[in-house]
């Protein structure tokens, strides 16, 4: 045994690590928010609602909505992640749009496989961080 150290080393060690991972969710939500922001970012460039599917083209054949993602903003309040719109894409329009098309940017319930891909990404990360202090 090394000079200085006891046998209840490893154990503190372990029980650090632990206290770590018990604020896992609370120490992720910044990162969960960079990534999500990304992903929506990606989705947007690409054209596509949060499920993949390619929005609707202009009249004019070119993409719609490029400059969406300037107004997005992603932020974490403790745990929670909040994902917003400003400007005129934050316009609700109760299912209903102009001319009937509708490009959707942001999910109106549950968590699209996107954005769960990026949620695990970074709290595996964290968990890794926590894990191996």
């Amino acid at each position: 045994m090394a000079r200085g150290r006891s046998v209840a080393d490893p154990m503190d060690a372990l029980l650090d690590s632990l206290a770590r991972v018990g604020s896992l969710v609370d120490d992720a939500a910044p990162e969960v928010a960079k990534s999500l922001a990304r992903t929506i970012r990606q989705q947007v460039a690409a054209g596509t609602d949060p499920d993949g599917k390619p929005w609707p083209k202009t009249k004019e054949g070119g993409q719609a909505l490029q400059d969406a993602a300037k107004n997005l903003r992603v932020v974490n309040v403790g745990a929670t992640v909040f994902a917003r719109l400003t400007q005129h894409v934050a316009r609700h329009n109760n299912g209903t749009a102009r001319g009937g098309i509708q490009r959707q940017i942001l999910p109106a319930s549950g968590v699209p496989a996107a954005y769960a891909r990026a949620i695990k990404a970074a709290l595996d990360r964290q968990f890794l961080e926590a894990k191996n202090g």
